[in-house]
């Protein structure tokens, strides 16, 4: 009688063979399709033609692709200029596009779309937030002012020093100490390292405020 069982082994290990094959290929899938990142859309017009790499992603959404690289074309024809970007992105990584487009000329386009100028806002609304956090991370003191010492006299209140800040047009900071008694500079510096702060990280502009002392409180 013939043997069937050496056929039988070998269809059962060529069966083994072929699922973990089938596995193993099944893995890389998955994992490869786990390999994303992320991009967010937000974009004024709303009803701009969003293209990426020749595909059409919607407005207002955070969308999952692949890394690798590119094109990113923001279009709204007859009314506005049209917008493209070249970028590259890498696993897990997240990109923001917070973008207005730049109507043409005589179009007018979002004094008659509010829906459209609402989104604008917001926009604005996220570029404030990104400077302030930009800010706040290179210049920490920024958290603390403005700082500022009274003292009273004749029952008002009045200010010895005062220290505050201002952006310069290349978005560095100056800090500011407003003097109102002449002899306070010292403190200041004193105080802005008890806040736990170098002053040396910082661009300083004493001021003179002697001439200016007015009560900043007088009760009735």
């Amino acid at each position: 009688m013939y043997n069937k069982k050496p056929i039988t082994l070998t269809i059962i290990a060529f069966t083994i063979f072929l699922l973990a094959i089938l596995g193993i290929s099944a893995y890389f899938l998955i994992e490869e399709a786990q390999k994303t990142a992320t991009i967010k859309l937000i974009v004024a017009p709303v009803s701009a033609e969003i293209s990426l790499n020749g595909n059409s992603y919607k407005n207002l959404e955070t969308h999952k692709i692949k890394p690798g690289d590119y094109n990113l074309t923001i279009s709204k024809p007859d009314y506005f200029e049209t917008w493209q970007e070249s970028f590259s992105i890498t696993e897990g990584e997240n990109k923001e596009i917070y973008l207005e487009l730049t109507p043409l000329p005589q179009t007018n386009w979002y004094k008659s779309h509010p829906r459209d100028a609402d989104s604008l806002d917001a926009i604005y609304d996220h570029r404030v937030y990104q400077k302030s956090e930009r800010l706040i991370s290179q210049y920490p003191l920024l958290t603390k002012l403005p700082l500022h010492v009274e003292y009273f006299k004749n029952n008002s209140a009045y200010v010895y020093y005062l220290i505050t800040y201002r952006i310069e047009d290349d978005n560095n900071v100056t800090v500011i100490i407003q003097d109102y008694t002449g002899n306070n500079q010292e403190s200041a510096i004193e105080r802005i390292k008890a806040e736990g702060f170098n002053p040396d990280g910082y661009a300083i502009e004493y001021q003179d405020k002697t001439s200016e002392i007015t009560p900043t409180f007088t009760p009735e």
